[in-house]
């Protein structure tokens, strides 16, 4: 519980101090990874526009979360923080980052489908079954963010390494990780119900609060251990 106000407290000072960019690069990630789906979805109803726009926003879906993710690494470590940050951070991770977009894709259809064929099954075992895969898919959303915060910090990023660490990061401080869970899912919902505050500020806010639990946890580690 000790590290838990500290995050929080270090989110808010960082969030404060680069809001400029933070909001800035926010609305790009949001064109990005909400005008994507939106207008391949509408493309597919037989808008050649809408479909040529929103090919290439997919695409660009991985780098946008990594490049966030990058960016906000650095103002959670006190670095001096650049305009170019965020696409340089997509550039250096180019390959873990459709890599990552690959799996996730698929992980989040089998989760998907699997709920929503245990709901359909009108039997109290297919609402438990559904309810399974629902947790498990709020676990993997808190094991993502992890592993998101680590691959700046590693040397050879990829996933397996990525997830490796992020379990170990979820074993040594759960009640952190739990908090980020909860925090970043309430700000996902706000965000639902008040669109401009994801349009400004949700992503960055999650990135942000993801790096600095993940630095702080690291700090607390090494200290235990002096």
């Amino acid at each position: 519980m000790s590290l838990i106000w500290p995050i929080v407290k270090k989110t808010l000072l960082f969030l404060w101090d680069e809001s400029f960019l933070l909001v800035i690069f926010n609305v790009l990630t949001v064109i990005i990874v909400a005008g994507g789906p939106v207008l391949l979805m509408t493309g597919l109803t037989g808008s050649i526009e809408s479909l040529l726009l929103g090919a290439p926003l997919l695409l660009a879906m991985p780098l946008a979360i990594f490049g966030l993710f990058w960016l906000t690494y650095q103002i959670s470590e006190g670095k001096a923080v650049k305009f170019s940050a965020y696409f340089l951070g997509a550039k250096a991770l180019l390959k873990p980052a459709y890599v990552w977009g690959g799996i996730n894709l698929g992980v989040g259809f089998l989760l998907a489908t699997n709920i929503a064929f245990y709901r359909g099954q009108g039997a109290a075992w297919g609402i438990y079954a559904a309810a399974f895969f629902a947790g498990l898919t709020l676990f993997w959303f808190a094991l993502q963010l992890l592993a998101l915060s680590l691959y700046p910090r590693l040397v050879e990023p990829g996933f397996k390494l990525a997830i490796r660490n992020a379990l170990v990061l979820l074993g040594m401080r759960p009640t952190a990780a739990l908090a980020l869970l909860l925090l970043s899912l309430i700000v996902i919902v706000l965000g639902m119900f008040v669109p401009l505050t994801a349009i400004i500020i949700s992503f960055s806010f999650v990135a942000l609060l993801t790096n600095v639990t993940t630095a702080e946890i690291l700090k607390d580690s090494e200290q235990n251990n002096e």
